[in-house]
């Protein structure tokens, strides 16, 4: 778990009795998600990505940007969305980044993957769009919407894959 003031970042061994696990030092934690065996943890204000090997974190990479708001995994590499220009960085090892694309938008803000397709959501002030890629560096808009200004997550089930939206 997360928090929005202060950047840090709690565990629980029962879910009942939470403990500090680390204080990023950031203003804000956005995301968290497990790629090759790591836990990875994104922040704000300085857009750092931290990474925990089950004993100590320390930082992975620093994407350049104010805020990573969301992190994915797809395939044998981790994605990271920024603000505030809406990037995806991508990394096969945890530790180099590339920018994979440059969406246009202020935010990427959820990832999720489905039926072999890794899925971005993106907002602006104007809306938001939902893009694709198959291997992570090709993307395409597949979705967007003026009336809805946030793209919170994506849930896949067998049959379908659901976004979160607020407008």
């Amino acid at each position: 778990a997360g928090t929005n003031a202060g950047g840090c970042i709690y565990s629980s061994e029962d879910g009942k009795r939470w403990d500090l696990a680390y204080n990023t030092g950031e203003d804000r934690f956005h995301a968290l998600k497990t790629f090759k065996g790591l836990l990875y943890a994104g922040t704000s204000s300085q857009g750092l990505v931290y990474a925990f090997n089950g004993r100590t974190w320390s930082q992975a990479f620093d994407t350049g940007e104010a805020a990573v708001a969301a992190l994915g995994v797809h395939g044998h590499t981790l994605f990271a969305g920024t603000y505030p220009n809406g990037l995806i960085l991508s990394t096969d090892d945890g530790a180099r980044v590339q920018v994979a694309f440059r969406s246009g938008h202020s935010f990427i803000q959820s990832f999720g993957s489905f039926r072999g397709w890794m899925y971005a959501g993106a907002a602006r002030a104007e809306g938001i769009t939902i893009f694709r890629s198959r291997e992570g560096s090709n993307w395409e808009a597949v979705f967007a919407s003026d009336k809805d200004t946030n793209i919170y997550c994506f849930k896949e089930s067998s049959r379908e894959c659901f976004c979160f939206v607020v407008w």
